[in-house]
């Protein structure tokens, strides 16, 4: 503690015990802010016994100051290595001291902001989603990333940029209310690969024929893929825009071009990217997770597109995830408490796919707020981002009826698939067909989708998927299945290896499968739909609606066989053939059995 700090007017009075300890009290009494660090851990002790009972002195002093200041209701920093953790520990702090300095500095044009109409009405955070052009207003925390976004495109003229980032960075929010908006008078459209069954011609097309002159519309709906590479449709779309303007496409979730595009697609598809990017009033910005541009850039044109295009979206700081949690609720009157933000921007930059799991756990809050503001203890039990979304899908799950609950691997098997060899569970479109029929499947989708766990796609025929795959990670109920999925995945290496037959005919262009593979894939089909992707599953249909086509005519011509046997009267040959058609004969065996019956007949 020092040197103690004695009265000027009285020497035997001790004012304070140290000049520190001065510095302090006088700090708080004048209402300052105040730090206070304390090293954990025991100190060495010196050897000489007088240093020793100093050392010991000094330490009761600390404790005690340290009491008093606790007592005070005052809050202490504890550290234990002075060159790392101490320096780390100071600057956040000091961040987030500066942060609220600067919004004390703006309180005054908030409070008149409070008198005016909230610039925004409605809910303010968008909880698992991504952000929309129409909430611009609310997308805080990234404006550095959008002017540098908006240079790539707009300034210098970049016809194809990706945006990278991990799951859950915000890099649909950034292009969506970020940049799109800041281009408000181009011509844009938004669309992902998947929008029209995997058919990226046609998924394109339908968010483009909006913008497309009325002449147009009816050959594009007709053949999308042969009318794009006619390039006059640009100039026409821009034709009553000013000459300085563009049209702005946006492929959203880029990554399915590799997971859910058909490869007789995908080829044709990258050529027409390559084509539009040829225009000068064209720019496209997709939006890419990280982890598939390796995958992607192996295709030759695509690398070229993506080299030194890849604007790379870093998570945010921590006084940009400060901004993100408290200015939305100020916007629309809501306050809320700096250690609130403090302690939610901290969480944030801790996690994985932290953006996400922050918009959901600020959404949960906001939903309960109290008197206009947010309160920490409604989200109690939840010491994490993520933790609050599992306690969520478990609180969504009380709620459901027990033939629901018993319906959720059922569901979760047409929601999400395997990839990169089983090892990696992606999210996958779960569609009407999927479910067809089952009142109880219906009816758990429908309650998922109010509870904002999976999201409508704007196309029925598109069905749903999980709002954010982030879901995959912490939704409990769903990685057990996942779990055993995956255990089922490398304990059946029969079908494993089907699979990898059923990918090599598909890309050779086979026109479907026969015999034991074809029995083999739908085993798999049955079991395990979620080891084939859509491309694959189209492919195992396909061969079983051909294959039982074939079965029908199979059995159209024995039954005319045993009609002639009936009339020789050779009734025995003709109830041998009957028996053939009967449909609880194996599949696999029907047309040979057919073979060595109609041999046996002509004999």
């Amino acid at each position: 503690m020092g040197t103690p700090v004695r009265d000027p007017n009285d020497p035997t009075k001790t004012l304070y015990q140290s000049g520190t300890e001065q510095e302090v009290e006088e700090a708080l009494k004048a209402s300052r802010e105040v730090l206070i660090y304390f090293r954990q851990g025991q100190p060495p002790m010196p050897n000489s016994d007088h240093e020793v009972a100093e050392a010991l002195a000094q330490r009761n002093k600390v404790r005690a100051f340290r009491a008093r200041f606790e007592q005070q209701g005052r809050g202490v920093n504890e550290y234990q290595n002075v060159k790392e953790e101490f320096p780390r520990k100071l600057a956040q702090h000091l961040d987030q001291l500066l942060t609220r300095i600067r919004d004390a500095s703006l309180a005054p044009a908030h409070e008149a902001a409070k008198k005016r109409k909230p610039p925004w009405i409605g809910d303010p955070y968008p909880g698992l989603r991504s952000f929309e052009p129409d909430e611009a207003p609310i997308f805080f925390g990234r404006k550095d990333e959008t002017a540098e976004l908006v240079r790539w495109v707009f300034a210098e003229g970049r016809r194809f940029v990706a945006v990278v980032g991990v799951s859950g960075s915000g890099k649909s929010s950034l292009v969506k209310a970020g940049l799109l908006p800041t281009l408000s008078e181009w011509s844009s459209a938004i669309t992902r690969l998947t929008d029209a069954g995997g058919d990226p011609f046609r998924a394109l097309a339908i968010r483009l024929e909006p913008l497309l002159p009325p002449s147009r519309r009816a050959a594009f709906r007709a053949d999308p893929a042969k009318h794009f590479t006619e390039l006059g449709w640009i100039g026409e779309l821009l034709v009553e825009k000013p000459a300085s303007s563009c049209l702005l496409i946006i492929i959203d979730q880029f990554e399915e071009l590799q997971t859910a595009v058909a490869d007789p697609l995908r080829a044709p598809f990258v050529a027409l990217l390559k084509a539009l990017t040829e225009h000068n009033r064209v720019r496209i910005v997709a939006t890419l997770r990280a982890d598939f541009l390796g995958g992607l850039s192996r295709d030759e044109t695509l690398a070229r597109l993506l080299s030194g295009n890849t604007f790379v979206l870093h998570p945010p700081g921590p006084a940009a995830l400060r901004t993100i949690v408290g200015e939305p609720a100020r916007l629309v009157g809501v306050s809320v408490d700096d250690t609130l933000i403090d302690e939610f921007a901290e969480a944030a930059r801790l996690e994985s796919g932290a953006l996400s799991l922050l918009a959901f756990a600020l959404k949960r809050l906001y939903d309960r707020r109290e008197d206009q503001r947010l309160v920490r203890p409604n989200l109690a039990g939840s010491s994490t981002l993520g933790g609050i979304l599992r306690d969520y899908t478990k609180e969504v799950e009380r709620a459901l009826g027990a033939d629901q609950c018993e319906a959720l691997p059922r569901l979760f098997r047409h929601l999400v698939r395997l990839e990169d060899g089983w090892v990696r569970v992606a999210k996958r479109r779960c569609r009407p067909a999927d479910i067809g029929k089952d009142a109880t499947l219906t009816a758990l989708r429908d309650r998922l989708i109010a509870a904002r766990l999976l999201t409508a796609l704007d196309d029925p025929a598109e069905g749903v998927e999980l709002a954010h795959e982030v879901l995959i990670q912490v939704w409990r109920s769903l990685q057990a299945w996942a779990d055993s999925l995956q255990a089922w995945a490398f304990e059946h290496n029969t079908h494993l290896l089907v699979l990898v037959d059923v990918e090599r005919l598909r890309a050779l262009g086979a026109p479907r499968l026969e015999g034991w593979l074809l029995e083999h894939a739908l085993v798999l089909l049955d079991e395990a739909p979620e080891l084939l992707n859509e491309a694959q599953t189209a492919f195992v249909r396909r061969s079983r609606a051909d294959y039982e086509d074939f079965l029908r005519r199979e059995a159209n011509a024995v039954a005319e066989r045993a009609a002639a046997c009936i009339e020789e009267g050779n009734c025995a040959t003709a109830i041998a053939l009957c028996l053939e058609v009967l449909a609880h004969a194996p599949p696999s065996r029907r047309p040979i059995t057919s073979v060595a019956l109609s041999t046996l007949y002509a004999a």
